[in-house]
């Protein structure tokens, strides 16, 4: 089987990929790209993206979320009504978490800015954000996945494999990535360098996709459409 597939140059991918052939890595916005323009057969994308895209079948059963507190995806304080935010580029998935958790539950808006503008806040992911917790142990910030749990119960799905419809071998493609990940989380030690690293990816990361993600799924695709951050409720295929 030949397969075009993409990935996150990020750890808490690493379990979903080891083993796999010839994977193309970019960042979770520049993946999505490639995706919609056929340049890969599949990815491991921002869930946003499955949620504006019609064209893809979601592979059940392996995806990157949290039950609980994440780590890896933050806010850093102060946050007030109308303060600078500096998004990272990176994740749109990312930004219109943190625009559900202000506006409704916080009951404020941001003004999101560049990150070279001037900011009073940021919005941190992956690699990037862990190490600023390393760095910062003692810095508060508000854990999106965490802060998304306390109001909704519900684990959140940051990143998932979509497979473009029109792939022929798609069903095989996704037996794959199962198998992939099947093996990946039980030799996580294998991609960490550090104690601190093999917890995240055991305790803060979840690599599930079953009848509680998809929920959780929904009610972002509920919550995206109530602010109008998403144009329309597309139907989601499972594979």
């Amino acid at each position: 089987m030949k397969a075009r597939v993409g990935s996150v140059p990020y750890l808490n991918a690493k379990p979903l990929t080891e083993g796999l052939d010839a994977v193309i890595y970019e960042v979770p916005s520049r993946l999505a790209e490639c995706l919609r323009r056929g340049e890969l057969d599949a990815a491991l994308v921002p869930i946003l993206e499955v949620l504006e895209w019609p064209n893809y079948e979601i592979v059940e059963g392996c995806a990157i979320g949290s039950e609980r507190e994440v780590k890896s995806v933050f806010l850093t304080y102060p946050l007030h009504e109308k303060v600078r935010i500096a998004t990272d580029i990176e994740s749109k998935t990312s930004v219109a978490l943190a625009k559900i958790i202000l506006e409704k539950d916080l009951n404020f808006k941001a003004q999101w800015v560049e990150p070279e503008e001037k900011f009073e806040a940021q919005l941190m992911i992956g690699d990037r954000a862990l190490n600023f917790r390393k760095n910062y142990p003692q810095t508060p910030v508000l854990d999106l996945a965490q802060a998304w749990y306390q109001k909704r119960q519900l684990p959140f799905v940051f990143a998932v494999w979509a497979i473009r419809s029109e792939f022929q071998e798609k069903q095989a493609l996704a037996e794959r990535l199962r198998e992939t990940k099947e093996k990946g989380v039980k030799q996580v030690e294998k991609y960490t360098a550090s104690i601190e690293e093999e917890i995240y990816l055991k305790k803060n990361i979840s690599y599930e996709l079953g009848v509680l993600e998809k929920k959780a799924i929904l009610r972002f695709q509920e919550e995206l459409l109530s602010l109008g951050l998403i144009k329309e409720r597309l139907a989601l295929h499972w594979l």
